[in-house]
């Protein structure tokens, strides 16, 4: 049945099973990128003690806020307050960066397939019409079923769309509070390593 539909669509069908593909892929790597980032920066920074120990960033395994913390910690006696804070700057935006990936991709693809299931159906309707317009005798039954075959690129365009919308809109979430956490944990690091006596009212 499926495959009947799909040489109905003609040959916009092609691309649009492409990208369905594509974005199927894509949704699968971020799902997987996400799922290792269990960690909860906010139940691990409650637990941390100041001085922190060797293995403090245990916690965070596979979070990119360990990244951020690792540097600075390494960095906290070399160099100045202002300096760490651009050093937390840039660890926290290299980070953002991986946090982001694909998601573009994601947008890109929500946004053509609708586009290129319209120009499937726009290229069927003109067919049908010109068939019909050579044609000695018009048929009626003929002319619709040209017709309902063009639209078959657009409701598989949209049915692709939208779902990856709501990935893409969903993952966008996820890379907002990580990168909101990454910017409010590295300076709340900052200023208990500053002043470990008043950690608790930093929290």
């Amino acid at each position: 049945m499926l495959w009947y539909y799909f040489q109905k669509g003609g040959w916009i069908m092609y691309p649009l099973a492409l990208l369905s593909i594509v974005a199927l892929g894509l949704a699968l790597e971020r799902l997987f990128y996400y799922r290792r980032l269990r960690s909860d920066p906010h139940v691990w920074f409650q637990k941390m003690n100041f001085p922190p120990s060797p293995n403090f960033l245990a916690g965070l395994k596979n979070h990119p806020l360990a990244v951020v913390l690792k540097s600075l910690w390494e960095q906290k006696s070399q160099v100045s307050k202002k300096d760490l804070e651009a050093i937390a700057q840039e660890e926290a935006e290299h980070e953002i960066h991986g946090l982001e990936k694909n998601l573009k991709a994601l947008g890109v693809i929500a946004v053509l397939c609708p586009l290129i299931g319209l120009l499937g159906t726009v290229w069927g309707i003109m067919k049908a019409f010109h068939q019909t317009a050579e044609a000695t005798q018009v048929n009626p039954a003929q002319l619709a079923g040209g017709i309902w075959e063009a639209l078959i690129t657009t409701f598989v365009g949209l049915a692709i769309a939208i779902p990856t919308w709501a990935i893409y809109y969903f993952f966008e979430h996820r890379m907002n509070r990580t990168a909101f956490q990454l910017e409010f944990f590295s300076s709340r690091f900052l200023r208990m390593a500053e002043l470990p006596s008043k950690k608790d009212s930093l929290l």
